[in-house]
């Protein structure tokens, strides 16, 4: 071993963690003693480190430590000695830790010895770190001064484990001292001093043996030396019997050594003879005996050879070949003396044995091996079943059959006339006798005579010859006992319906048969049918947990039983526990004297993971030869491939890229799974040899694409079954697309979408599309130029096969009827393929309902849905029509009959345009699914048209387009790829639609990925001056550049070549960009250039026409949405916000300390703006700054410049002068006001204009844009009246409604104060006949009309023209309060109610409307504000009556008496306030005397002042409470209207001085504050619970 690079590779990995040494403070005065922790597995911790570079306490022939000794003792029993006994576990200590000694350790050398570490801990007990030396000095004795030197002196924190202390250079030492200067605690402690040597000074590298290890020969020590000189080496040749215990041997002193007698290992150890070096090499065991084995079959006419081990090639070995008839006495072979042996016939039933020899003299021999012949019968011995009689034991050997009958198996059998061949059929009138066999070996002569077997009736067994018989085959009825611990048990695959698959020979290897069973299990088979009928005594297979289980759960534990009667089991085998990570176990089970085999899989505890098979599982006879992959030689190694490609220089030729292909298809599919399913059986075999011969085949397959959903292996498995049934298509290039790509669409599952239990078959699916094609049910015209990648998402449609064709069926009929043609006159351009037109969008849809599946509904439905193809049907020879009633299994046409939402819709399409040979696939968006659809740009161009793709069922577009499986070759699939990448789709097909330059390309890219960095360079730049915008090609380059170590420039100008290539692929060019070149850029500028190159590109793809891009839609709308997403600015700018006028750099830009410049005037002038982060610019650059020029800022260093855009601002669109509520509605703070046009108002929220009044409005200076040109609006002083008057959109909200096509057309959008908006219902016609919204008032109303606005632009759909409207005090129980009829125009219309209604809720119902749809622009509403509001008890009259129930319900006071009304001003401002105003008026001018005269009402205990805060009332209008918007009644004083503070005084209540029992305002938030909601929540003890609701909810009060 060579211990010096291995310790090399330990400090490279510590250095490459960045193990970070321990705080060090060296001396000033002395050089530094480096100390830094060191794991326990280090090299330089273990023993065979320590064995060359430790200087030892053990006299050597080289330095050791002859003594050591300590100033201080020790304490207790840690004795010094524990420092040098190698063992971390005992520790010296010393025996003076008070801090009045310093202490240290001297060490005496036996001669001077040079050392430059030392490794060091503390004790390692539960003490640990006490007595660590936080510095540490290291001394050198000088004897010939008798002085100590200070060699390092080094400081560090406590450390409780190892550390490594490196002297500044190696030092030579007679004595060291290590002075523990300062410790932890003023204690000295050490569990190991060692000192080691250092590397240059210790023998290092390795030594081998070579040569036979056999008397006579001469093995030779081979040493290969990093450290030390070959030519001063000694030698000492070693011998063990055991390979632990080794003695020398005598004279063995040499290089060479020459064996005088066997032994069973040998070694040789070197050292340097002058002591220059160090310490010893040894090499590994090699074995002393010649191993004599027999290798090959051991079978009559079989060659068998001589194996040997430790055999030099040049050495000469003698062989010699013996029989024996017994085992015991052997006889020489006459000639039989050469290293391989032709077992002849006279070897039948007789031993043989090997002898080896280096001498010609001492031989070694083999194991004894036996040639066991007999003649057998396989196949099921029965009447008109056919036997085979073979001979088993003997190959390439001529014999004569001869078949017999008897009447008893151990009577006389007579021959059978004219049964003379290998086969036999028991007749009728041989039922229950015996049948034999004869062979007669025509050689020798000898006979062979098979068991006897009874010949049974017909039926009795399966029909099968052969010499094996899977497990997974045996009939059912074999299987007499299962369990298993979840599921069932699996045929032919996992657990999990995947391949079967186990670790072998430490490899994962893949298996077509065997069982799957989840522990724990049980399985008992009835195996004598299969003894003693068809020969098969032996079982063999893999036994294991399946790979995919890794090392997971606990694994289990196979055990098998034979039995003779299925109650007494025999163990043949214990496996122990096995994981899917641990080597299986192959087991072979002798059954010739079993009747039963019992497997029994234990847990092992816990269940997960649990995954066992039984893999390749076979009965077969005792002599079958398991096929080896010398038996397929036409598949071959990937290595073999690239041999041969080696030796070939013209990319461009057939016969290179035939064998380019074949490794591609052999290297993805798996050298080691190709031989077992090639030996599966002959259409196997057959199948792949035809693959790999066939150049277009093989050249399909390579440019399907590089992804692919499920594996290679079933893609192959598909491959073999597509050939068993339709070998005879492969002549037509079509069908071999399809062969293909039904291989990669079926590597997986495939299942209709609506029933997961019906997967797809490949060969029903390809005879499906081959009949459509050939009766031109497709769209021929774009399916057969389809190639294998586009034509794979045609193959990988999500239906089961039999719907396929139904489908096709069903949309020919529908699609002919629609355009009155004949079902076989219809073109292409006729069919309907749009879900919409078969299917609603539907919620709540159930695919399992009875009526469905019912005997009763079944005529009905197949009538509708043409389920069956009748008599009648002149179509009736092409299809095949017959959709099965299966309940719980749902069938397209229920779909059709039930709807679906957006997922349905989706995989319908995609159904639809499958069916019809064009490609299509569902794709994901947020919370919604959608689908591709393939086009053709130019379809009368035939196979030169361009293809293209189409999001169907859109919400999102391509920007937010998903695939969760494989992309169109599998771009977008790679590392950089991110995000949502449906666009690269486009990308895709542009290389698929300049198909010959994207093959060779591809061709060029394979080649590339079998080469160094520099030559795949090469060949990828040369990929993409053929195709360049290659996605493979490019993603290779990236990794070839990584690889070759490319610097930043490097990167740079490789960014340059991908934006010109991929400037109109926007997502592409962008991911790769940022996440594959970006990372590897270094310096600020240049990051700042690649920014803005970037940049460039970006906007030029968002103006791209079809001269660039075959779809310019696509790349413009993921160039807008990338600039929109990217961070790719070098610095912003704002007019306005934080950083107003204000140059602020990007982060990443923010940290390097790079100077950036920035110009105003178009890059005339530069103006530096240092290395600050940000700079704000001056008034005078700000007011000189134009869209023209823009701003341009660059770093210092950059080549290029960044642009901020500045724009030019529109004048005001969208918005609306809302003369009810006196605003400019959708005017934002980023739009301003003027009435003089000089001076401008920013907008805010509570910006009105009241009165007659015209302003100027524009969008101000915002963002990057400039201030902009501005529209006038006018606004006209209000005309409410008291029946009349105006609610407020503030006090108004959206309770319910009955639909809303989107959010963009939301009932909101009806109270939004905005003309320009409408409410629209669903656009499904009839959907919502409806068409309503309730609405909610913040408090009740006295409602008296609504003002309905039509649309205002586009149709008249959904336009009111009859509507009622109702009122509810609930919200759920409506009374009809009014209705009207309207003109269908735009203008606005009333309905007055028929009565003023008192209501908290009203509903607006279009009964009539344009389309049956419906629509609104506005809906206004207007209450009344009069007396009757004040008529608590209704009855029609304002009096005491209802102040008195204010009083006793509001207040709590109770009075029988009329109330007289004296001085209603309360706060004295000439105003009467109001309620009591209105009651004065109509009580004949009397007063409520309050005061003095409130004693006279006998009251003065329960009022002792009422009054109005005036002062609280105009600070909360100031401050904004009032709505400035509200219509007050006239007369009443605005001061008043807001609060009523009644200073109270009840028995025994102490009262906080007073309590809000009112509040106006036109927040709804603010109503819980009124008496009913504020008062009753907080002050139940002054209100009572009994609040009267009619008083507590009048306006104003």
């Amino acid at each position: 071993m060579n211990l010096k690079k291995t310790i090399a590779l330990g400090l490279s990995t510590l250095m490459t963690l960045q193990i970070t040494p321990l705080n060090i403070f060296a001396d000033e005065t002395s050089q530094e003693l480096t100390v830094s922790s060191i794991s326990a597995n280090d090299p330089k911790m273990s023993s065979d480190y320590w064995q060359n570079h430790r200087v030892s306490t053990n006299s050597d022939d080289y330095t050791y430590i002859s003594g050591y000794s300590n100033n201080a003792g020790q304490y207790s029993t840690s004795y010094l000695k524990y420092a040098f006994d190698g063992n971390w576990s005992t520790h010296w200590e010393t025996g003076n830790g008070y801090g009045t000694v310093t202490n240290y350790v001297d060490v005496t050398f036996n001669k001077t010895t040079k050392i430059d570490k030392i490794l060091y801990a503390t004790r390692q007990d539960g003490a640990k770190g006490k007595g660590y030396p936080t510095t540490a000095t290291i001394y050198s004795y000088n004897s010939e001064t008798d002085t100590w030197n200070k060699v390092a002196v080094g400081s560090s924190s406590v450390s409780n484990s190892y550390v490594l202390m490196t002297l500044p250079q190696a030092t030579d030492f007679e004595k060291l001292r290590f002075e523990f200067t300062v410790a932890n605690n003023g204690w000295a402690s050490a569990s190991e001093f060692v000192f080691l040597r250092p590397d240059e000074t210790v023998l290092d590298g390795n030594v081998t043996i070579s040569g036979t290890s056999a008397i006579g020969k001469t093995l030779t020590a081979n040493d290969t030396l990093t450290v030390g000189n070959s030519k001063n080496l000694g030698y000492q040749w070693q011998y063990s019997d055991d390979g632990t215990v080794w003695t020398d041997i005598e004279n063995a002193t040499e290089k060479n050594y020459t064996i005088t007698q066997q032994k069973s290992y040998y070694r040789v150890k070197i050292y340097d003879k002058t002591n220059e070096y160090y310490g010893n090499l040894y090499s590994d065991s090699y074995n002393g005996s010649i191993v004599a084995k027999i290798t090959g079959s051991l079978k009559v006419g079989c060659v068998v050879t001589a194996e040997t081990e430790y055999v030099n090639p040049e050495d000469t070995l003698y062989y010699k070949w013996q029989y024996s008839a017994n085992g015991t006495t052997f006889t020489d072979i006459p000639s039989a003396t050469s290293l391989k042996y032709t077992v002849p016939a006279s070897m039948s039933n007789k031993y043989i044995r090997l002898g080896i020899s280096g001498n010609n003299k001492d031989y070694i021999y083999s194991d004894n091996a036996f040639i066991s012949v007999s003649a057998v019968l396989s196949g099921p011995c029965q009447v008109n079943s056919e036997i085979l009689a073979q001979i088993k034991g003997a190959e390439n050997t001529e014999y004569t059959y001869q078949w017999q009958i008897g009447d008893t198996a151990d009577g006389e059998f007579t021959d059978i006339s004219s049964a003379t061949s290998a086969k036999y059929t028991p007749t009728e009138s041989q039922l229950n006798k015996y049948i034999r066999v004869l062979l007669t070996v025509t050689e020798t002569g000898e006979l062979l005579y098979s068991q006897p077997r009874l010949v049974s009736d017909s039926g009795t067994y399966p029909d099968r010859t052969g010499e094996y018989m899977y497990i997974s085959d045996v009939p059912s009825s074999a299987l007499i006992s299962s369990s298993v611990g979840y599921s069932t048990l699996k045929y032919d695959t996992n657990v999990e319906d995947g391949i079967i698959a186990l670790k072998v020979n430490g490899q994962k290897k893949q298996f077509l048969k065997g069982l799957g069973a989840h522990a724990p299990a049980t399985l008992v088979y009835d195996v004598s049918y299969l003894v003693n009928d068809y020969g098969y005594d032996t079982f063999t297979g893999y036994l294991g947990v399946d790979y995919s289980k890794g090392s997971n759960g606990n694994g289990v534990i196979f055990n098998i039983y034979t039995s003779q009667d299925n109650s007494t089991w025999t163990q043949v085998k214990n496996t122990g526990v096995l994981k899917g990570d641990s080597e299986c176990q192959y087991v072979t089970i002798d059954l010739k004297n079993a009747k039963y085999l019992k497997f029994e899989v234990s847990s092992n505890g816990d269940k997960g993971y649990d995954h066992s098979v039984i893999a390749n599982g076979k009965f077969i006879s005792s002599d079958y030869k398991e096929p080896s992959a010398s038996d397929f030689k036409f598949i071959k190694t990937v290595s073999q491939y690239e041999s041969e490609l080696a030796g070939l220089s013209d990319y461009e030729s057939e016969t290179y890229r035939k064998i380019l292909y074949q490794k591609n298809f052999v290297e993805r599919t798996g050298y080691d799974f190709l031989i077992t399913l090639a030996a599966e059986n002959e259409n196997n075999r057959e199948a792949l040899e035809w693959f790999l011969d066939d150049f277009e085949a093989l050249d399909y397959y390579a440019n399907a694409g590089n992804t692919i959903l499920g594996s290679y292996e079933k893609a192959a498995m598909v491959l073999t079954q597509l050939y068993k049934n339709y070998s005879l298509d492969m002549s037509n290039s079509l069908y071999k697309r399809m062969f293909v790509s039904l291989m990669f669409s079926h590597a997986g599952s495939i299942y209709f979408w609506a029933d997961s239990t019906k997967t797809s078959n490949p060969v029903r699916r390809y005879a499906i599309y081959k009949k459509l094609y050939e009766n031109g049910c497709l769209v021929n015209s774009v399916f057969e130029n389809l190639t294998v990648p586009e034509m794979r998402w045609v193959m990988n449609s999500i239906s089961d096969d039999n719907q396929i064709e139904w489908l096709n069926y069903y949309v020919r009929k529908k699609s002919a009827a629609k355009a009155g043609v004949a079902f076989d006159e219809l073109e292409d351009n006729q069919l309907i393929l749009n879900s919409y037109s078969y299917m609603g969008y539907i919620t709540g849809y159930n695919y399992y309902l009875d009526k469905y599946y019912t005997d009763e509904n079944k005529a009905s439905w197949t009538e509708k849905y043409h389920l069956v193809n009748t008599d009648d049907d002149t179509n009736d020879d092409i299809y095949d029509i017959n959709i099965p009633f299966e309940s719980g299994h749902p069938k397209l046409w229920i779909v059709f009959e039930e709807g679906a939402v957006c997922g349905g819709i989706s995989k319908v399409g995609v159904n639809l345009l499958t069916a019809f040979g064009i490609p299509s696939v569902v794709i994901g968006q947020p919370g919604h699914a959608a689908y591709l659809r393939y086009d053709l740009d130019d379809p009368s161009k035939g196979e030169n048209a361009l293809a293209k793709w189409s999001i169907w069922n859109d919400v999102y577009g391509w920007t937010k387009s998903e695939r969760g499986d494989t992309l169109l070759l599998g771009w977008g699939a790679q590392s950089w790829a991110k995000g949502y990448r449906v666009s690269y789709v486009p990308l895709a097909q542009a290389a698929l639609n300049d198909y010959d330059n994207f093959k060779k390309a591809e061709d060029l890219v394979k080649i590339a990925q079998m080469t160094d960095s520099d030559k795949a360079i090469k060949l990828y730049r040369q990929a993409l001056e053929i195709q360049n915008f290659n996605l493979d090609a490019w993603d290779g380059l990236i990794t070839a550049y990584k690889s070759a170590e490319k610097t930043s420039a490097d990167y740079i100008e490789l960014a340059k070549e991908i934006i010109s290539a991929l400037t109109y692929f926007p997502q592409p060019m962008n991911d790769m960009l940022q996440n594959a070149i970006k990372p590897e850029i270094s310096s600020e500028a240049d990051i700042a250039d690649f920014n803005i190159m970037t940049l460039t590109a970006l906007k030029s793809a968002s103006i791209a026409t079809s001269t660039e891009s075959l779809q310019p839609d696509i790349c413009k709308t993921m160039a807008n949405y990338i600039l929109g997403n990217e961070n790719l600015a070098i610095a912003t700018f704002s007019f306005d916000g934080e950083n107003a006028n204000t140059i602020v750099l990007s982060d990443q830009f923010t940290t390097g300390g790079t100077e950036f410049l920035y110009s105003i005037d178009g890059g005339e002038n530069w103006v530096n703006a240092g290395n600050n982060n940000s700079h704000k610019l001056t008034d005078e650059e700000i007011s000189k700054i134009t869209a023209d020029n823009d701003l341009l800022v660059k770093l210092q260093g950059a080549s290029s410049y960044y642009t901020i855009d500045i724009k030019a601002s529109s004048a005001p669109s969208g918005l609306y002068n809302n003369d009810n509520e006196n605003k400019v509605i959708g005017a934002t703070s980023k739009y301003q006001w003027s009435e003089d046009g000089k001076t401008w108002t920013n907008f805010t929220d509570d910006t009105v204009f009241e009165g007659d009044r015209t302003i100027s409005v524009r969008i101000g200076a915002n963002g990057t844009s400039l201030a902009g040109s501005s529209s006038q609006y006018s606004f006209t002083t209000d005309t409410d009246t008291d029946d009349r008057s105006y609610i407020s959109i503030s006090n108004v909200k959206v309770l319910s409604y009955s639909s809303a096509q989107s959010d963009n057309e939301s009932a909101s959008k009806s109270i939004d104060g905005n003309i320009n908006t409408i409410w629209h219902t669903t656009y499904t016609t009839n959907s919502d006949l409806n068409r309503f919204i309730a609405y909610e008032f913040n408090k009740p109303v006295l409602l008296t009309s609504i003002d309905y606005t039509p649309r205002q632009t586009g149709n008249f759909n959904g336009v009111f023209t009859k509507c009622s409207v109702y009122t509810s005090k609930d919200g759920t129980n409506w009374t009809k309060a009014g209705t009207a009829t309207w003109a269908s125009d735009r203008t606005k219309k009333t309905v007055n109610l028929d009565t003023p209604v008192y209501t908290k809720y009203v509903k607006v119902v279009g009964d009539e409307a344009g389309a049956n749809f419906g629509s609104a622009a506005m809906i206004e509403f207007y209450e009344r504000l009069n007396s009757d509001n004040y008529d608590i008890n209704k009855d029609n009259s304002v009096d005491n009556k209802d102040v008195a129930l204010l009083l006793k319900h509001v207040i709590g006071i109770d009075t029988s008496s009329d109330i007289s009304f004296e001085n209603a001003d309360f706060n004295g401002d000439g105003n009467v306030d109001m309620l009591l105003k209105r009651l004065g008026q109509q009580d004949g001018g009397q007063r409520l005397k309050y005061g003095a005269q409130a004693a006279q009402t006998g009251l003065s205990h329960h009022i002792t002042g009422v009054a109005l805060l005036h002062d609280a009332c105009k600070a909360e209008e100031e401050a904004g409470h009032q709505s400035a918007q509200h219509k007050r009644a006239p007369g009443i004083d605005a001061h008043h209207l807001s609060y009523i503070r009644i200073a109270a005084h009840r028995p025994g209540i102490e009262t906080d001085g007073g309590l809000v029992i009112g509040h106006v305002s036109d927040d709804k938030a603010d109503y819980k504050h009124d008496i009913d909601g504020w008062a009753a929540a907080e002050h139940p003890h002054l209100i009572g619970q009994s609040l009267y609701p009619q008083a507590l909810r009048y306006p104003y009060l």
